[in-house]
């Protein structure tokens, strides 16, 4: 399958492994974010995937920084299922002040 170039804004990984598991993820999951169709009511939707895989756990969200641009991506790989979605919305406003001020 086909990808158009994709922008990376940041990344950070914990060691070698780790970054090669997420550089070999991402088109599983920009794949699946194609293929899964939004809830046709949009208030229900929440552009994100939790993912269980071999006891290590993915979270994957969607997000736009504003209504023009195209949708960004964050891909978080931990040994843990707690993820605080509070703090992906915190680092989408961080994004939004420092591109768009």
């Amino acid at each position: 399958m086909f990808f158009p170039k994709r922008n990376i804004i940041a990344a950070f990984y914990k060691n070698d492994q780790v970054k090669e598991i997420l550089n070999k993820s991402t088109h599983y999951f920009l794949s699946l974010n194609d293929i899964i169709l939004p809830s046709k009511d949009s208030s229900k939707t929440t552009n994100l995937m939790q993912i269980e895989r071999m006891g290590k756990f993915f979270l994957f969200k969607q997000f736009s920084l504003n209504n023009e641009a195209p949708p960004y991506h964050i891909l978080l790989y931990k040994n843990d299922q707690i993820f605080d979605i509070e703090q992906f919305d915190t680092l989408v406003s961080i994004l939004k002040g420092i591109l768009y001020n």
